[in-house]
C-alpha cells in the first residue's frame, strides 16, 4: 500500500509553516493513470512516496531481502517562487530515504536513513508535467540515493556507511491498479471524501546488480523486487492506529496486496483492502470480507518492546487461496533515531499455501506500524 500514517507525525517536526492538508490536491475521484508520466511526482499533492522491497539471491546462493524508500513531503500548496521567496535555499519539498538490508544468511539488519531538502538538485524527483511520451526519463534522488526509469528498465542505487546497493530492474509486466471495479487507481483509505491515495505497483520485476555489506560484495543471480508508487493529501483518520500490509509474489506467476488498517477498539478499518493478482496477469480487487487474515506468531523487540505478528495465516476464499506467512527472520524492525525514534516492522516474509487446490509458494514483505506504542513511522503515509 503504502500509507505512512506516521510518516505525517514526523513531518510536522519539519514542516511546522505547512498549511492544512485540504489546501492541497485530494485524491477524490479516479484518474487516467499513465505511464511513465505516473512514474514522476505530483506536485499539488502533500505526500509521496516511491517504495522497492525486493528479495533475491546471490550467486553464491546467499539471501537477503532489501527495502529502499523515498518520501517526498510539501511545504505549501504552492511554489517557494509564489510565496515570494527568493533564496536558492527556498525548499517547497522535503526528501527522506529508508535503506535496509536484511542478511539472510547471516541473520543480520542493516538500517540507514537520510533527510534532504529539496533545493540545490540535492534532492528532487522529475515531474510528471515534464514527461512527455515513452522516452523520457523518470529520476527520484537524493544525496547519492536515486532511483531511475527508462524504458521500462529502473535502476536503483544507494549507499551510506557500511551497505549499499546497485540494481536493476526489469520491468515486463503492466502496472497494477489498486482500488475497486470502476476506481482503479483510486485507493481509499476510509469513509470520508478525500481518505484516499492514487497507488500502483509494479510486480514481478526481474532483479540483478550487487548488494554490498561491508567489504563483502554480492552478485545477485536471481530475485523478485516489487515497487509500490502512492500520493495523496489527506488519507488516514486520527481513529487508526496502525496497519498491517504484505506484499506477495509466486512462483506461478501470481501475486497479492493486502493492506489491514487497525481501529482504537481492535477491528478493522473497513475500507481496508487488497487486489489479487491471478498467474494470467488478471487484477482483482478484494474488499475487506473477502479477507480473512489470523494472527499467528509473535516477536518482541529488544530495542523497542514493540510485539509483531511475523506469522500468519491468509485466506482469500473467493479464490480458494490459503497462505501461511513468516517472517524470513524476526529482527527487521526500523530504528529511525534521526527522525524522532521511530519505529516499525519492514520485512523479507516466505509465503507458502495453496491456490485453486495447487501447491504455491513465494516471497514478499510485511509492514507492521503502531505495535510498539509510538505512532510515529510506518512504512506508508
Amino acid at each position: 500500500m503504502r500509507i505512512i500514517k506516521t510518516l505525517l507525525t514526523l513531518f510536522v517536526l519539519m514542516t511546522t509553516s505547512s498549511r492544512a492538508a485540504d489546501s492541497f490536491l485530494q485524491a477524490i475521484e479516479p484518474r487516467a493513470l499513465q505511464f511513465p508520466r505516473d512514474h514522476a511526482s505530483h506536485a499539488g499533492f502533500q505526500t509521496e512516496w516511491w517504495y522497492f522491497t525486493g528479495n533475491l539471491k546471490s550467486q553464491s546462493g546467499r539471501e537477503f531481502g532489501y527495502q529502499f524508500t523515498i518520501f517526498r513531503r510539501a511545504l505549501d500548496p504552492q511554489v517557494a517562487t509564489k510565496r515570494g521567496r527568493t533564496s536558492k535555499w527556498a525548499a517547497d519539498d522535503f526528501y527522506m530515504g529508508h535503506l535496509a538490508i536484511s542478511d539472510l544468511g547471516a541473520k543480520k539488519f542493516y538500517f540507514k536513513e537520510e533527510l534532504h531538502r529539496g533545493v540545490l538538485d540535492i534532492a528532487g524527483a522529475t515531474d510528471a508535467s515534464d514527461v512527455s511520451g515513452d522516452q523520457t526519463p523518470v529520476r527520484v534522488w537524493m544525496g547519492n540515493w536515486e532511483m531511475k526509469c527508462e524504458k521500462n528498465i529502473w535502476t536503483v542505487r544507494a549507499s551510506s556507511g557500511e551497505i549499499s546497493i546497485d540494481l536493476k530492474l526489469d520491468q515486463d509486466r503492466a502496472p497494477v491498479l489498486h482500488g475497486r471495479l470502476g476506481e482503479t487507481g483510486l485507493s481509499r483509505k476510509g469513509p470520508n471524501s478525500g481518505q484516499a491515495s492514487y497507488y500502483y505497483s509494479l510486480i514481478g520485476l526481474k532483479t540483478s546488480g550487487t548488494i554490498s555489506i561491508g567489504a563483502e560484495r554480492h552478485a545477485i543471480a536471481s530475485g523478485l523486487s516489487w515497487m509500490d508508487h502512492e500520493y495523496g493529501s489527506n488519507q488516514l483518520s486520527s481513529g487508526q492506529t496502525g496497519w498491517d500490509w504484505f506484499s506477495m509474489q509466486f512462483d506461478d506467476g501470481s501475486a497479492l496486496m493486502i493492506y489491514l488498517l487497525r481501529l482504537e477498539n481492535g477491528n478493522f478499518e473497513p475500507s481496508s483492502s487488497g487486489t489479487w493478482v491471478d498467474a494470467a496477469g488478471k487484477a482483482r480487487y478484494l474488499e475487506l470480507n473477502d479477507i480473512k487474515a489470523t494472527r499467528g506468531r509473535t516477536w518482541t523487540s529488544p530495542k523497542s518492546g514493540g510485539q509483531y505478528a511475523l506469522g500468519w495465516t491468509i485466506e482469500i476464499p473467493r479464490f480458494n487461496v490459503k497462505l501461511e506467512i513468516d517472517a524470513a527472520q524476526d529482527d527487521q524492525e526500523i530504528n529511525a533515531a534521526r527522525m524522532g525514534k521511530i519505529s516499525y516492522y519492514e520485512g523479507a516474509i516466505r509465503v507458502s499455501g495453496t491456490s485453486a487446490e495447487k501447491t504455491i509458494r513465494g516471497t514478499g514483505y510485511l509492514e507492521i506500524t503502531g505495535a510498539s506504542g509510538n505512532r510515529g513511522l510506518g512504512g506508508k503515509l
